[in-house]
Formats: C-alpha cells, sequence, structure tokens
C-alpha cells in the first residue's frame, strides 16, 4: 500500500486534524529529532535512504504524495550535546543544509504539497503584493527597505503606518509584532541604512481574518485577541501577540464570493496548491492583502474552518494529483 509522507513534527496539531480523514498510512519523518542517512549509490544512479535504521522506498510506487509542513531545525536533538556552546549556531546550520538535501531524495514523480521550491519562492514579499493586486485583492501602499532615508520619507507621507520586521526569525522571548507607529514615532538615527524593514499603510481595521486556500476550497476565520484593551501593548496591531497569552479566538466569516475567488486564483499564479492568507477588512468592508504564507497555521481557525480544510487537504494527498499546473 502506498503511503503519505509528512516532512514535519509527529505533534504538529495540522498533522492530527488530517490524520482523521486519511485512509492510508502516514510515515512522519522530523529530521530535527529523527535519524537520517543518505547513501550514495555506486553507479551514482540514486541514494539509499534510511530512517531511523530502516531504508526507504521513495519511488512513486510506494509514495502517494509527500506534504511538506516545514523542514526548518529550530532545536537540535535531545541526545545531541553540542561543546563548546558557541558552536550550537553551527551546529543547528549543519543540520539545515543536511534537511535540505532530502526533498532530491524522493521519486520527481511524486506530488508535493507543497514543493520546497514552490515555498521559497511564494515567500517572496514583493512578489506577493504584486500577484495578490494581479488577482483581485486590495493592497495597501507599501515599502520594503534597508534605506532610513527612504523609510523616513514613506513614514512622513503615510503620517501613520505599520512597521513590521522582515526576519523570519528571533530568539525565544525577543519576537518582534507588528506596530503601529505615527511620524513622531518612527525617528532614525542614521540617515544611510537601518535593518531591512516593512513599512505599509495604516488600515482602520475591523476584522482581521485568515484565509486557508486547498485547490478551489477556500475558508475563513475572524481572528481575534480577546484580551481587554487596558492589558494590550501600546502601539503593537498584531493578533499573534494574543497566542502567547492563550486569548486568541477565532469566529467563522464568510468572504464575498469576489474575495474568495481572488484568493484562490492568488494560489493558483503563486503554482502553489493551497496557502494560507492574512487579509484585514475595514469598514466600508475592503478586504486587503497583507501576507501569504504556503506553509501557514490553520488549526486554530474556527471548527468548522479547520474540518473543511482538513478534509481538502486529505483528499488531494490521497488522490495524490495537484488541483493545477504546479511552480516548478
Amino acid at each position: 500500500m502506498r503511503t503519505i509522507v509528512f516532512l514535519g513534527n509527529e505533534t504538529d496539531p495540522h498533522l492530527q486534524h488530517v490524520r482523521e480523514y486519511l485512509r492510508l498510512p502516514v510515515r512522519v519523518i522530523d529530521v530535527s529529532r529523527d535519524r537520517l542517512s543518505f547513501r550514495l549509490r555506486p553507479d551514482a544512479s540514486g541514494y539509499r535512504v534510511t530512517h531511523n535504521g530502516e531504508e526507504l522506498d521513495l519511488s512513486s510506487d510506494s509514495v502517494r504524495a509527500v506534504w511538506y509542513r516545514k523542514l526548518s531545525v529550530p532545536r537540535l536533538r535531545p541526545n545531541l550535546r553540542i561543546r563548546p556552546p558557541e558552536e550550537h549556531g553551527s551546529a543547528v546550520s549543519a543540520m539545515q543544509h543536511f534537511a535540505d538535501m532530502l526533498p532530491g531524495m524522493f521519486d520527481p514523480t511524486v506530488f508535493w504539497l507543497p514543493t520546497r521550491a514552490a515555498c521559497l519562492a511564494a515567500e517572496d514579499k514583493a512578489r506577493q503584493l504584486l500577484v495578490a493586486a494581479a488577482s483581485g485583492l486590495a493592497v495597501p501602499a507599501t515599502l520594503y527597505a534597508s534605506d532610513a532615508a527612504e523609510a523616513q520619507a514613506f513614514v512622513d507621507e503615510q503620517n501613520i503606518c505599520m512597521v513590521k520586521t522582515l526576519a523570519g526569525c528571533a530568539p525565544d522571548g525577543h519576537e518582534l509584532p507588528t506596530a503601529r507607529r505615527n511620524r513622531e514615532e518612527v525617528r532614525f538615527n542614521s540617515p544611510l541604512v537601518t535593518p531591512a524593514q516593512t513599512f505599509q499603510e495604516s488600515i482602520d481595521v475591523q476584522h482581521d481574518v485568515r484565509v486557508a486556500v486547498v485547490g478551489a476550497q477556500a475558508a475563513a476565520s475572524i481572528i481575534e485577541d480577546t484580551r481587554p484593551k487596558h492589558k494590550l501593548t501600546p502601539g503593537v496591531r498584531d493578533v499573534r501577540a494574543g497566542f502567547a497569552h492563550g486569548t486568541c479566538r477565532a469566529y467563522p466569516y464568510t468572504l464575498p464570493a469576489t474575495v474568495r475567488q481572488a484568493c484562490i486564483e492568488y494560489t493558483r499564479e503563486m503554482g502553489l496548491p493551497a496557502t494560507y492568507l492574512d487579509l484585514l477588512v475595514d469598514r466600508r468592508r475592503t478586504h486587503y492583502f497583507v501576507d501569504g504564507n504556503p506553509n501557514g497555521a490553520w488549526a486554530f481557525m474556527n471548527w468548522q474552518a479547520v474540518e473543511n480544510t482538513a478534509r481538502a487537504i486529505a483528499s488531494m494527498l490521497e488522490s495524490g494529483q495537484p488541483p493545477w499546473p504546479m511552480a516548478a
């Protein structure tokens, strides 16, 4: 029987939801914890791959589909001790490079949800905005800059804007949330350079909406941080801050038909079988696209959106077929 290979963490809540609807067995490969090896065959015809001591058959005869959640290495194996401590960073980097080799071990005809290459291409923030606008979604005025003079000019022009980092990670406890700042609060010490950041037009937001698109299906939820206003960090405009306090709540939301179709069109144009979008809805019911993530979270959405998304992902994995031509 063919299997579904899940590249991610065994405790990923998204896996637990989708497993409820899968009839095929699932093999989980967690590169940050499992034992893996790739041995090149003498005739260079391929690799012998072992996972926790067992040789794997990664051909299309054995693997129905690969669900690629994430091959990051946020932590090292508990039994791996790094001395001296300053070598920890290089050890994590080595493990990441090792993990990055894994996709090349699979039969190229196997369906991936999504491919690693498509994920990397889809993380281009500027491209996201261009594709979103071309797909029919509103986008806020935006500047990506490491030039402090350009950033200052944009902030002065907008008067009030949203400022967020372009960094993909930060030390635990030091995450940088999206913040709403006026031009008096944003002043750069040097006119030459600043850490690369995103500066966006401030929207009069009524709702933060997360949209899960899987093929031609789109499910949406309103996401709110339910803490009282006096407990919110002044200036922070980021519902993710509520996750740390356990105060994020999700409520059902029905997308207008034109917005729903635009979200699906965005996913198709990005060459992805599925993606997860963040929209801001203002008081005029304009839906602004602000971010897309091909490996985004959806398990925190309202139960009906979670169930529909899990069913759609399970169906796509078991079919082993993309909903439309995929990015290379």
